[in-house]
Parts: C-alpha cells; structure tokens; sequence
C-alpha cells in the first residue's frame, strides 16, 4: 500500500516569480536559488521504475487547477500502484508535506500555511486507512511549519519535525514526538536559530534530523538523545 500527499501553495504567498519558485514567502532560506520542498504550481506524480525499463508517470493528481489558494490532498494505491484512490482533501486550509504510516490502516501527514483562513502548522492522522483524519495537531500562526514526520518501528511511535520562522533571527527547529499513534504529541526538543526540514529513524532511539541555518545560511544534522 502506498501513501501519497500532494497540493498547491498559492502564488500570493510566495515572494518570486513563477519562473524561479522554490521556496514559500515564509522561509528566510528562499533568498538563494536552491530548490525547496514546496514549488508553485506543483504537479505532483508517481513515478515507478522497473529495472531496465526507466520511469513513467503513474499518478498526477488534478486538483482544483485554481493557483491561488492552498489545496491538500492524500492518494493511496492498494495494488501497487495500478489504480489511486483520494482518501482525504481540503480545499483552502494549508500545504501537506511529509506522511508516515505504522502499517495500512495508520497513517498521519503534516502540512502548513502561511495565509488563507488556518495559517499554521497540524498533523492529520488516521486510524482505518483512510477512511477517516483527525487533526491531532495544530500550530497556530503563519511563522509555523512542519515539514517531515517518520516512524521509528516502534508501535505507535512518530517524530515530526520543522520548527518557527519568524524572520532570519528568529528562527527555532521543534521537534515532536507521540507514542500513541499520532493521537497526542508533546514537543520534545528545540534548537534556537535553526529549523528542521527532514527526519528518518533507525530506531526509536537512533534519529536523524537535517536543518537549516537560516542566518548563516547553512546546514547541520541534529541526532536524539533517547
């Protein structure tokens, strides 16, 4: 079973031309050229290759093809990627990044916006295959982002991270933390002038985090202490 998010981060919240959009408006890191993890217009795709054949698209969510406004959504294949069904969308509200799932039934995602109704970071999570989200989580405030969640092979266990961009400055990487399958989360950790853009675990106690320096424009890894 495979787990797709995909979306649209509106050009009135970006500050560079469609040409040369890599970053939202809300991410001191924009004023460089290197490709970030939310691109205007995004369209998404699927992309399986089987050895010695190359890639070819198998999915490319639609969407509402209005550009001005968020949009969210999460795809699933049951078959390998023949066939997609869209599980959950919300029209309006935010951006969905990273998803991470326990088994088939229990997924959750992270998303963010910096405008519109909802400006902030939340985790959305389900516990019947999709059937049903729940917001677990929600960070009010357009300086909030989450950009990755992963599991850790413990059961229940996830980390997600991002972190505040007030500006340069002010910048601060949030760690969160729940082991009880995304239902609750406490914020584990932080570090002061940094912000976190991907996690991966070996195992609960062995996790991996890459950030970014806005000030310096810079990068580092941070590790647990568990």
């Amino acid at each position: 079973v495979w787990y797709v998010t995909a979306g649209n981060w509106p050009e009135s919240n970006d500050d560079k031309a469609p040409s040369n959009d890599q970053t939202p408006s809300n991410d001191p890191m924009s004023n460089n050229d290197t490709p970030g993890s939310i691109v205007y217009q995004r369209t998404p795709r699927v992309q399986v290759r089987p050895e010695g054949k190359g890639y070819k698209t198998f999915l490319t969510p639609s969407g509402t093809g209005n550009n001005t406004i968020f949009e969210a959504e999460v795809t699933v294949s049951r078959d390998g990627g023949k066939t997609w069904t869209t599980v959950f969308q919300n029209i309006g509200d935010f951006y969905p990044n990273g998803i991470a799932c326990q088994d088939e039934d229990n997924c959750c995602f992270v998303g963010e916006s910096d405008g519109g109704a909802m400006p902030g970071a939340r985790i959305h999570c389900t516990t019947d295959g999709g059937s049903n989200w729940n917001q677990t989580l929600f960070l009010s405030g357009p300086s909030n982002s989450l950009m990755d969640i992963r599991i850790t092979g413990t059961a229940g266990e996830y980390w997600a991270v991002g972190g505040n961009l007030v500006s340069e400055i002010e910048a601060n990487a949030t760690f969160w933390h729940s082991t009880n399958n995304g239902q609750s989360w406490t914020l584990d950790s932080s570090i002061s002038g940094s912000y976190a853009t991907a996690v991966d675990c070996l195992d609960s106690g062995d996790c991996w985090a890459t950030t970014l320096q806005p000030l310096f424009q810079t990068a580092s890894v941070a590790r647990n202490n568990q």
